[in-house]
């Protein structure tokens, strides 16, 4: 889940969902939904987060996002992506 206070989808966030499809499920949460910012325990954006247990609200947190380095992001989702055997 991409937490930002954009208004629009950022491109490298586009590219990444195609790139992952059918691999990872991507989502966006605006700034302006604070109640899931507060239950993931967001407090700065951009942020990134794969979310590993969704009824306990918690996942591991993508270091400096706002870097936003994208073989570091690919490299930190590849972890969780679904890769058929």
């Amino acid at each position: 889940m991409i937490f930002t206070d954009r208004k629009t989808t950022a491109p490298l966030f586009k590219s990444l969902s195609k790139t992952y499809k059918d691999k990872l499920t991507f989502g966006e949460v605006k700034k302006s939904e604070t109640e899931l910012y507060e239950k993931f325990k967001i407090t700065e954006t951009p942020a990134l987060l794969a979310v590993t247990d969704s009824a306990t609200y918690t996942g591991e947190l993508f270091e400096n996002l706002a870097e936003m380095k994208i073989d570091q992001i690919k490299k930190f989702l590849s972890k969780y992506a679904y890769m058929e055997s």
